[in-house]
């Protein structure tokens, strides 16, 4: 009798052993990438954002935070590198803003409307 109390309470002792072997301790996040932002490259993403175009319309019409086709943060740091052609295809359409010439990847006013939105999205960290 007393063995198999020994042989049950040693197999409990073992098998507790194997499932709680210590505290786990979690790695630190890493360190948030600080990215300065000029303010006057900022204000001019903010012009353009809310600039209206020939066709009465501008971003903010239809990609405010409260427009029907807003911009959701969930996507958007997705995508926030590589919008140029969606930007482009929304600014040569006529039916949406109906703008003059399209953006190439290093204008200053692509540039500048990227980063306006990453830093009203809070994805500035999303930048490359």
């Amino acid at each position: 009798m007393h063995f198999r109390i020994a042989v049950l309470f040693s197999l409990f002792l073992f098998n507790n052993s194997l499932t709680a072997s210590g505290t786990f301790i979690y790695p630190p996040d890493p360190p948030k990438k600080t990215v300065m932002v000029k303010e006057s490259t900022f204000q001019m993403g903010k012009r353009l954002f809310e600039r209206v175009f020939r066709t009465g319309n501008s971003c903010s019409t239809c990609h405010s935070k409260s427009a029907d086709q807003k911009f959701r943060r969930r996507s958007l740091h997705r995508t926030i590198n590589k919008f140029l052609p969606w930007l482009n295809k929304c600014v040569l359409d006529g039916k949406r803003i109906g703008g003059d010439q399209a953006y190439s990847g290093e204008s200053l006013e692509y540039q500048s409307l990227r980063l306006y939105l990453a830093r009203e999205y809070r994805l500035l960290e999303y930048l490359k």
